[in-house]
Order: C-alpha cells, then sequence, then structure tokens
C-alpha cells in the first residue's frame, strides 16, 4: 500500500515539475519579440493584408514597440498609417476577456484618401469588436488629413 502512494506521489511529481516547465517556457516565449512577429503576421492573414505591422519589438509584459501600423479599406479608398507607436497591454484582463492598454503613445498617424468612389459606401454588419477595448492613456504627437485623389 505503502509503495502504491509513493509511485502515486512520484508521478504527481514528474506532472507537477512538467507542467511548471511548461509554464516557464510559455511565459518566456511570450517575453520575446518571435511571438510578436507571429502575432502580427496571423494578424495581417486574418484581415487579408488590411492590417500590416512592420517594425515590431518588446516584450507582452512590458511596452511593444511599433514602428509602422497600417490600414487600408476593403475598396482601397482610404489609409490609415501610424508611426512609432509604443503600447503597454495589462495581459491580466485578457483572462476577463478584456484588451486594456496602459499607455499607447505615436509619433503620427495619418488618414489618407487615395481615391473617392462612385459606388455607394457599404457599411460593415457590426462594428461592435469581440472584447471589450479600454485606453487608459494616449498621447498622439501630429495627426493628419491627406486627400490624394
Amino acid at each position: 500500500m505503502l509503495k502504491k502512494m509513493w509511485c502515486w506521489f512520484k508521478r504527481l511529481g514528474l506532472w507537477g515539475c512538467l507542467l511548471l516547465i511548461g509554464g516557464l517556457i510559455i511565459f518566456w516565449f511570450a517575453g520575446q519579440t518571435l511571438l510578436l512577429n507571429w502575432l502580427a503576421h496571423y494578424v495581417e492573414k486574418a484581415t487579408h493584408g488590411q492590417v500590416v505591422v512592420s517594425g515590431l519589438y518588446g516584450q507582452l509584459p512590458g511596452p511593444v514597440f511599433v514602428r509602422q501600423l497600417t490600414y487600408h479599406t476593403k475598396s482601397g479608398s482610404t489609409q490609415v498609417v501610424m508611426r512609432h507607436a509604443s503600447l503597454s497591454i495589462r495581459l491580466r484582463d485578457l483572462w476577463n476577456k478584456q484588451i486594456t492598454l496602459q499607455n499607447v503613445q505615436a509619433d503620427a498617424i495619418e488618414v489618407s484618401i487615395l481615391k473617392h468612389s462612385n459606388a455607394p459606401a457599404e457599411l460593415p454588419h457590426s462594428m461592435e469588436i469581440p472584447w471589450p477595448l479600454n485606453i487608459r492613456q494616449a498621447k498622439i504627437a501630429a495627426f493628419s488629413y491627406v486627400d490624394s485623389s
């Protein structure tokens, strides 16, 4: 009986150690730029190229820096570019299915009208994002609107 309990405790200890090591590896991986680049690639694929993020570095537990984030509308008539931005994400809010950005800073945001379309504007079915978004503080050094059509 005692031998069976000892075997059971050894297995439990082994699984506990494996879970701890796996958790540490995941935590380490979450802090790497590799994960951020993978997430940026995933966002680009999921939006069919409408959102492109370049020059991404930093760590998820700390500030994340973005050299340029570009958004194109489906029709290609409008482009929004955010340059040299940094943001801090509260990771514990992700467990509650909400996104909280502690501090967002950008050197410039530029909205460009590339071409005017004679087609009537198509409204999206819903403007709702999947999770609540909270932005605690945002600083934008320059905002510009360019009509180059």
